[in-house]
């Protein structure tokens, strides 16, 4: 106390010092001016007289008849009389003067206005000076100077110097009590404001700084008759640092200095310190800081000062999360309920703090503010989310809906009601977003998530076309994003995990939220088919009709997905035969692409139709090379087992339907007259052929074997031997017989189609499906053939040949003929309507 009282005194003294100087400094600068002045109008000329001008009169002829106007007298101008010049202190008269004279006519008096002439005077520059040719010619007499100046500041000085001795001596004697000391402080304080209040005016600056240091006084002064004199207790103490703390934000704002705010802010944050007992009381320490907060939301309202809102921002955040980790979260009986309630009001105050001046001012908000905001209601959902997590988990979700409603109400009396800036608006309605995506994974358990989220992609959509807020469809993208992660989670943890009890077929919660989740990407696909505008946010375009087709390829393969993950779970669950897994996978797999074909009828347009094409393309190669054999391998193993199983040998049957009508579908696709794909009739023809062929051997060798063999009896060595030889003699006489035998017809079926269709292509794969079969027949089938099979074989092959010769002859011609009218010009024959038409 002894040492700061001295400080005070020694800064009094120099200030009532320089304050003296600065009076006769000002002093001499007026007295230089006026005798500048002077010299200036001692110098200066005489105004210039009014030439005396002289009027001739007129002769006027003498007229009766005419009224001659009387005639003006000359106007003489009369001497001008200098007024004299009256100089007033602090003020320099102009230097020209305007003298008015009457001239007196018969009528009325003219008044003329003369000015006094004066001479520009020529400015001279000065060369450049050093510092000490100016001090010189400022002090030429140095005597002065030392006598005047530095004595005089040595002298006040050493004066300070001893009067602050004197102060300590006197403390030290206990000649000055504690309250006087305390005393001595306040009122160094008051003089050190009077003083400043004194140069407001003429030193803004440094009253500013006088001020601060007399609040500074203050809270010392009281800390200290708290703390080592036990003047005060705490409660006093407590309220006449809140007093200062509010003359300081009056203070202030009367002198509209923000250096005095952030000192206001200071030692309002550090007042609880200095009159603090240690025993933590939560209660009034956040009361006090919300009563400072509040105190600092008015001086926000008043002042767009953005650095007080941090300092502010700051210091609570410090504070309330110091005083969270460390007394509340983990601790027995811990004031949960009171620590959320402090962080919701915190929260409400601060986003009032940072949006209420620029609403006022009608002004934009800056990064600064934004972040704020933003960090803000992140924190304060940090330790909502820390505090509920002890004290009541259930309702962590909730409070995520209520923060998001929070600022959904607000963005929307800011768009309405106040016309704020729309950086604001679309920040509130983003963080409504989050905090609503949000609420779904804390809330609600495993699927809930990703139903809410696909509902919610779809409602964003809707409502961005209603409110036109663009901030919305990027929503719309992020929470869709979402939901397929949260999707394949849930695919996961039903599919990819072992189960006890078997999941029901179709209605178990991954079948139906994949269903969801497909129809949620379709529904915003058919909202987005009207748009074409381009959207954009943040430099980010947004085109509708991209995204639309992005989703309609995500809806088809999530509802791809969804079948063929329940359709593998489930055969697996159900059957233990891995071809017959297999075998019903592919049918699923060829169901859905009839399906997909039927929906592509509809879709005339070229994209789709290719992809269309393309796909079949795949699935057809995929099922010939890898699965079309599946049923001959699966009823090979099943024959030698005494357990018949019928369920792939049904379902293949499918699988050949199906198989039919997309080659029916891939036919027509191309040789329509309005097809897409044209360029690759005849390669796409002749793998149409091969494909038919290929798949007829396959059906032949199956349905032969399964008439001619019947499942084994007893489980032994003699019966396997017995099977497997008797099965390998039935493969033989169908690829040497029965091959040749489908391979002609087949070549008379293609020769049909391609006589009716007006197809080489097909007539061409006819002569070498012919051709291979008579190269097969003679060199692999007539050897170790048996006598019957090669009288069939030869005799039935022999009967297709002539028939298909007879059909060239006599029936292309029947044909030719029926379709004549469907030529451009008339044929004299069969051979001119082929030409055409080829």
């Amino acid at each position: 106390m002894e040492i700061s009282l001295l400080l005070v005194i020694i800064v009094l003294l120099f200030i009532f010092h320089l304050t003296k100087n600065s009076k006769l400094k000002k002093t001499e600068e007026r007295l230089s001016n006026i005798e500048n002045y002077l010299k200036a109008v001692k110098f200066s000329q005489a105004p210039k007289t009014i030439s005396q001008t002289t009027t001739q009169t007129e002769t006027v002829k003498e007229d009766p008849e005419k009224v001659v106007p009387p005639v003006k007298p000359a106007i003489v101008a009369p001497k001008i009389v200098e007024e004299p010049v009256i100089i007033i202190k602090d003020e320099i008269p102009p230097p020209i003067k305007e003298v008015e004279k009457e001239v007196v006519d018969k009528t009325e008096p003219i008044k003329v206005e003369v000015n006094q002439p004066q001479k520009q005077p020529v400015k001279v520059l000065a060369p450049t000076e050093s510092w000490y040719s100016k001090f010189r010619k400022n002090n030429p007499d140095l005597e002065k100077f030392i006598g005047e100046n530095i004595v005089s500041k040595i002298g006040i000085a050493i004066l300070v110097i001893g009067v602050a001795f004197f102060v300590k001596y006197a403390i030290d004697k206990e000649w000055i009590n504690e309250i006087a000391r305390v005393g001595i402080g306040i009122l160094c304080g008051g003089i050190v404001l009077g003083f400043a209040h004194r140069l407001r005016k003429n030193f803004k600056a440094f009253s500013s700084v006088l001020v601060a240091g007399g609040i500074s006084i203050f809270y010392f002064t009281v800390g200290i008759a708290f703390h080592q004199y036990h003047i005060f207790d705490q409660t006093t103490a407590f309220i006449i640092m809140l007093l200062i703390t509010a003359f300081s934000v009056f203070i202030s704002i009367v002198y509209d200095r923000i250096e005095l705010a952030a000192l206001s802010i200071i030692g309002g944050f550090a007042t609880p310190f200095m009159v603090s007992t240690g025993q933590g009381n939560y209660q009034v320490l956040f009361t006090y800081i919300l009563i400072l907060d509040i105190g600092m939301l008015i001086l926000a309202y008043m002042r767009k000062w953005n650095l007080i809102n941090i300092m502010a921002y700051c210091f609570t955040m410090i504070l309330y999360f110091g005083w969270l980790q460390s007394k509340v979260i983990g601790q027995e009986n811990a004031p949960y309920k009171g620590a959320i309630i402090f962080a919701a009001i915190f929260y409400v105050v601060f986003v009032l703090m940072n949006i209420i001046n620029n609403i006022k001012e009608k002004r934009k908000f800056g990064a600064m503010e934004l972040s704020i905001l933003i960090s803000n209601t992140f924190l304060f959902f940090g330790a909502g989310m820390q505090i509920l997590g002890y004290y009541h988990p259930e309702l962590k979700g909730i409070f995520a809906v209520l923060l998001a409603g929070f600022n959904l109400i607000c963005s929307f009396l800011l768009y309405k009601k106040f016309k704020a800036d729309v950086k604001l608006v679309y920040l509130m309605i983003g963080l409504t977003l989050t905090f609503i995506t949000i609420a779904a994974p804390i809330q609600l358990h495993g699927n809930y998530i990703t139903l809410f989220w696909a509902l919610e992609a779809v409602l964003l959509i809707w409502l961005a076309q209603k409110s036109q807020i663009i901030l919305f469809r990027f929503a719309s993208v992020i929470i869709t994003f979402l939901m397929c992660i949260s999707l394949f989670m849930d695919w996961v943890n039903v599919y990819g995990t072992y189960n006890e009890d078997s999941i029901k077929i179709l209605l178990n919660k991954a079948f139906i939220t994949g269903i969801v989740s497909s129809l949620s990407l379709l529904g915003v696909a058919l909202l987005l088919r009207k748009e074409n505008e381009t959207f954009r946010y943040l430099t980010i375009p947004f085109n509708p009709q991209n995204y639309a087709r992005v989703l309609k390829i995500g809806f088809v393969a999530l509802l791809y997905l969804t079948g063929l993950l329940e359709v593998i779970y489930q055969v697996n669950s159900w059957f233990d035969d891995n071809i017959t897994v297999a075998i019903l996978i592919q049918v699923y797999h060829l169901l859905f692409m009839v399906a997909l074909n039927i929906a592509g009828i509809k879709l005339q347009n070229k994209p789709t139709q290719i992809t269309l094409y393309i796909l079949n393309f795949i699935s057809l190669a995929v099922f010939f090379v890898g699965f079309s054999w599946l049923p001959i391998i699966q009823f090979e193993e099943s024959v030698l087992t005494t357990q018949t199983n019928q369920v792939a040998f049904i379902f293949h049957y499918v699988s050949i339907a199906s198989v039919i009508f997309i080659l029916v579908r891939m036919y027509n696709a191309i040789h329509r007259k309005d097809a897409f794909i044209r360029e690759t009739k005849v390669l796409n023809t002749i793998l149409l052929s091969t494909a038919i062929v290929y798949l007829s051997c396959a059906e032949l060798m199956l349905h032969v074997l399964k008439l001619n063999l019947i499942n084994v009896f007893y489980v032994n060595d003699y019966e396997y031997v017995n099977k497997i030889t008797e099965y390998g003699n039935i493969e033989t006489h169908v690829i040497k017989i029965g091959f040749p035998i489908l391979w002609g017809l087949l070549a008379f079926v293609f020769l049909y189609i391609g006589m009716k269709k007006y197809n080489k292509t097909f007539r061409v794969m006819s002569l070498v499906l012919i051709a291979i079969t008579l190269l097969k027949l003679f060199t692999y089938d007539i050897k170790d053939a048996s006598e019957a099979g090669k009288i069939i074989a030869f005799i039935i092959l022999g009967v297709v040949l002539l028939i298909i010769s007879f059909m060239y002859q006599k029936i292309k011609a029947l044909l030719l003929d029926d379709g004549k009218d469907k030529t451009i010009e008339p044929a004299k024959d069969a051979s001119d309507i082929e030409t055409k038409q080829e």
